[in-house]
């Protein structure tokens, strides 16, 4: 099973309808079973897209107006003139820069079965940036149902108080209580770096016991998914850190890990990397 997490940083990327192509054609060649995407957007005062009867796309319960220039709309359409068709959903997280609906996205290339989306942040005003949510969806892979979210979490620290810890047990409770027997698979952006110990890369990996593909696959290619640069420009007071994930709640057979879209072998299309993993879900799970 070839999975992909992408935060898109749609529509504020320069030449982001070429990027946007490019992504299309790297998805219709790679043909991923499941994609997650994050910082989703679309105009608030574009036209609404007519997607009541569109079989591939599945809405929120709250069913959320797509517009015109939604990310993940125009993708999917776009992938779909490629005759390459995936299911998708999109949940609304927050007002971004007073301009777009920002959300997080998810495709299957498998029909979905049920979806999920909620609220993971103590802020719950739509106008708040600081309210996060996640998007989900089951799907069989294997006579065997999966669950599958796209997330995007806040940092470890936020001034006097820790939004990222608030968010992953919100998270992990709703999981747990949701789907208590199931194999689940979180995609997306944790902010929260691989080499900072004691914070929210070891309480996923160690408190929580949740299992990071990339670093089970037997060589794992690239390093950082978050560079020390943003859309050409250069920070230098930003570190390179490894911030995006693939986890399981069970500890999957993982044949490869790559950070892609890293200006290298794959053009640089986004703030963030990519993360490619293939899965082994014909063998046996080792709990």
């Amino acid at each position: 099973m070839k999975l992909l997490t992408l935060n898109t940083h749609s529509w504020m990327e320069p030449n982001s309808k070429q990027k946007m192509t490019y992504l299309a054609q790297h998805i219709a060649a790679e043909q991923y079973d499941v994609i997650a995407f994050q910082e989703v957007n679309q105009s608030r005062f574009a036209p609404k897209a007519h997607v009541k009867d569109d079989p591939y796309y599945f809405p929120a319960k709250k069913r959320p107006a797509i517009h015109k220039n939604n990310f993940a709309f125009v993708l999917q359409q776009t992938l779909l003139k490629m005759g390459t068709s995936y299911y998708w959903t999109w949940f609304p997280c927050h007002l971004g820069y007073r301009l777009y609906d920002e959300g997080v996205a998810i495709f299957s290339l498998h029909p979905i079965e049920e979806i999920h989306g909620y609220v993971i942040s103590s802020k719950t005003h739509y106008f708040s940036q600081k309210r996060r949510g996640v998007a989900g969806i089951e799907i069989t892979n294997n006579n065997e149902r999966m669950l599958f979210y796209s997330c995007h979490l806040s940092g470890w620290q936020d001034k006097k108080k820790n939004s990222f810890m608030q968010e992953w047990l919100r998270l992990e409770s709703t999981l747990t209580t949701l789907h208590p027997d199931q194999k689940i698979v979180l995609l997306g952006d944790f902010n929260a770096s691989a080499n900072r110990r004691g914070k929210g890369y070891d309480w996923i990996t160690n408190v929580s016991g949740w299992h990071d593909t990339y670093a089970l696959a037997p060589v794992p290619k690239g390093k950082f998914t978050f560079p020390s640069y943003q859309t050409g420009s250069i920070h230098p007071k930003q570190h390179p850190r490894r911030i995006d994930y693939i986890l399981c709640n069970y500890k999957p057979i993982v044949l490869s890990a790559e950070i892609i879209f890293d200006g290298k072998d794959t053009p640089l299309i986004s703030d963030h990397c990519g993360l490619k993993v293939y899965l082994d879900t014909a063998a046996l799970p080792r709990f």
